[in-house]
């Protein structure tokens, strides 16, 4: 086995896994308000079109990893259909016809460009939400796990794209890398001050 076949599989494996903490935690919490919507429907976007990117590049490394990814979103999106707008409710039902239409029409490098552009802005509405968090809202339904997961997911797809000289691969997760990293920071701290602040509660 190849050096650019185990970062691939690692990576699949993770990218398989990755999002299903935070959906089943979403599934299980009271109240999802400190997951951000747009980053649901993002990863959805990105999960699909990376899909079709696979299948059209023959690569079961990406085509499978992100079916898993395109399920667990929708569980979360089902999860916070409470909030939903009807914006995210319709760019849920009509992006997989779209992203067929274009897999269809332009063949695997925009669709794996469109999939690149979704990934690598997919954490960055979480983080913003992570960043005002301490202030504005509760970060208790963000799923730690996932964005520890996520990070070692891209460090691992930057190996693959690099062993295989897949740029489309390697830029999205230069974004994601750090991204996780800091939602998985300030969820820590979110939740150390909430310890602290339980503490200090009489009684």
């Amino acid at each position: 086995m190849s050096l650019a076949e185990v970062f691939g599989w690692a990576a699949s494996v993770l990218t398989t896994l990755f999002a299903w903490p935070q959906a089943i935690r979403a599934l299980r919490a009271t109240s999802t308000d400190g997951i951000s919507l747009a980053s649901v429907t993002l990863m959805f976007q990105s999960g699909l079109l990376w899909t079709a990117y696979g299948v059209l590049v023959a690569s079961p490394f990406i085509a499978v990893a992100n079916a898993s990814v395109v399920a667990a979103a929708l569980a979360t999106g089902v999860a916070c259909r409470s909030r939903s707008s009807f914006v995210a409710t319709t760019l849920m039902v009509l992006v997989p016809v779209l992203v067929m239409l274009i897999a269809a029409a332009t063949g695997s490098f925009v669709t794996g460009l469109l999939g690149g552009l979704a990934a690598a802005v997919m954490t960055l509405p979480q983080a913003v939400v992570a960043l005002r968090g301490r202030t504005r809202v509760s970060l208790s339904a963000v799923s730690p796990t996932t964005y520890l997961l996520l990070a070692t997911n891209a460090a691992c797809w930057i190996a693959y794209g690099i062993a295989t000289a897949d740029p489309l691969v390697v830029a999205p997760n230069c974004v994601t890398l750090p991204a996780a990293l800091l939602i998985l920071a300030r969820r820590r701290v979110a939740s150390t001050q909430m310890l602290e602040k339980v503490g200090r509660e009489p009684g």
